[in-house]
């Protein structure tokens, strides 16, 4: 019943009406070498129609069309190339569209006037549900061919309104829109001076010919569906226009207008010129992070990378002890895919769409997923990470017993004493307490450790108690090793932590 009541809407506004600039009517047509193509409804009862109102029909071949259109809040339908049979006898195309198995729609155009820009037609409508015809009506409607802005759109894209009223959705200030080829988009906004992505349950967008539909609802209880129409102008050397047809409560109409100029973002072939060797985070929404939160990704080649990160007690992310964790690598233009397995029920998904990228740098959207072997997905936050290639090694230069204490003012576990810790290859660790001026094993179990780049991560349990500290190493030269974190207190407030120790060769 859903295309029932938009069909009865939208067929109740189109009645006979001409215009003096309607093309010529001839007895013999040619409909069916003429209607190939992509058609707009342009107007009805001799006023434009409101772009939420407009559909588009391909025709591409006398037999197959395709009808989109996105109609809210009459139907709130969602029609995407929604597939439809086509017979042409003479003049006269006929459409059958089968949303429902018990539903049919068919619509009869008698073409009366036709060319290479436009046609009217006497349009007859019928719906029919379960045998019963709900809907037989006879309007008269008015198309315009238009261009397939389908593969233009696809990138990043930075604008705002220039119409002297806006947009229902618009504030004024620039935006940006992703639009990627899964039919999905994603949307960017600026807060402090940074670009920073809406946190959205779905964004989804079709354009069929110059019509641009989208549709979405921000993550949270509460949260509705909401829908924008635009009719792309034009894509030109970098620049994307929108017009849309406005109407108000009271009636009136009003344009809509919007510029906005494609981003230069990574492409694939760039991406996977500089992604191989080590990535660490440094960043997340533009603010330095502290040493505990901080991840590497290896990447060994196009399609295989290694995961490091030992995340614990952090509100925001898993708790992970992550040492060399192997994924899939998937890339498609400035997006990488990276797929592997938490345990043996639950694999976990690192979607990285890259805004920015250098040999040593590089800005992405980081979206991470938990799938259990039920199929159920859980999605952390949305964040804008900062990524800074490590050309340091320091997993085997760190092996050796090593003799140090803390070089800084502050520290979580310094307590200004000297301290031993002896670093094996099999990435376990004795450390070492001082009894009676003799160095001895502590009663810690577990002491497990990795070195990601220069990310250096410990884990052991004193008593019944796991506890876990993080570094990074600065420099390891001439047997002396310096490490330092940044760390944060419990009340925001961050401080760095600073360790120096030198190696034992006794």
């Amino acid at each position: 019943m859903v295309l029932a009541a938009t069909l009865i809407c939208g067929a109740s506004v189109f009645t006979s009406c001409t215009n003096d600039d309607d093309p010529v009517a001839e007895s013999d047509l040619g409909v069916a070498q003429k209607i190939t193509g992509r058609w707009i409804t342009a107007s009805a009862d001799g006023q434009a129609l409101p772009t939420n109102e407009k559909k588009v029909y391909n025709f591409i071949s006398t037999t197959e069309c395709y009808f989109s259109a996105s109609l809210n809040p009459d139907g709130a339908q969602w029609l995407a190339l929604h597939g439809a049979d086509v017979a042409i006898n003479g003049n006269k195309v006929t459409l059958i569209h089968r949303t429902e198995e018990n539903q049919t729609v068919v619509e009869e155009f008698n073409i009366t006037a036709i060319n290479e820009n436009e046609f009217t037609a006497n349009m007859h409508v019928k719906i029919i549900v379960d045998g019963n015809t709900l809907v037989d009506t006879d309007n008269v409607v008015r198309f315009l061919k238009v261009t397939d802005y389908s593969a233009d759109i696809i990138g990043m894209w930075e604008g705002y309104s220039t119409g002297a009223e806006g947009s229902e959705f618009d504030d004024g200030e620039n935006h940006r829109w992703e639009y990627l080829l899964d039919g999905t988009f994603n949307y960017f906004r600026k807060v402090n001076g940074q670009w920073q992505l809406s946190d959205d349950d779905y964004a989804d967008y079709f354009v069929a010919g110059n019509l641009l539909c989208t549709r979405w609802k921000n993550a949270g209880v509460g949260n509705e569906e909401n829908r924008e129409w635009w009719e792309i102008e034009s894509i030109k050397d970098g620049v994307m226009k929108w017009k849309a047809l406005r109407q108000k409560e009271d009636g009136s109409t009003y344009t809509a207008t919007f510029e906005m100029k494609k981003i230069d973002i990574p492409t694939e072939a760039e991406v996977e010129q500089n992604i191989i060797g080590r990535w660490m985070t440094t960043q997340m929404d533009f603010q330095d992070i502290p040493t505990n939160t901080k991840i590497v990704f290896e990447f060994e080649s196009l399609t295989k990378a290694y995961y490091y990160a030992s995340l614990n007690s952090v509100p925001e992310l898993p708790a992970l002890w992550n040492k060399k964790t192997e994924l899939s690598v998937a890339i498609i233009d400035n997006h990488i895919w990276l797929t592997g397995q938490k345990d043996e029920h639950t694999a976990f998904l690192y979607e990285l769409i890259i805004s920015e990228m250098s040999a040593d740098r590089m800005e992405c959207v980081t979206i991470c997923s938990e799938i259990n072997d039920k199929g159920e997905t859980v999605t952390s936050p949305v964040f804008f990470t900062t990524n800074e290639k490590v050309d340091d090694d320091f997993s085997a230069d760190v092996i050796g017993t090593w003799e140090g204490q803390v070089t800084s003012e502050q520290d979580t576990y310094g307590d200004g004493l000297q301290h031993r810790w002896e670093f094996k290859a099999d990435g376990t660790y004795v450390y070492y307490v001082k009894e009676n001026d003799n160095w001895v094993p502590s009663a810690n179990t577990l002491n497990e450790y990795f070195v990601a780049g220069k990310l250096l991560c410990m884990r052991w349990i004193n008593g019944r108690t796991e506890y876990r500290e993080w570094w990074e190493i600065d420099s390891i030269e001439n047997g002396v090793m310096k490490w330092k974190a940044l760390r944060k207190n419990a009340d925001g407030t961050t401080f760095t932590s600073t360790f120096q120790m030198s190696k034992i060769t006794e």
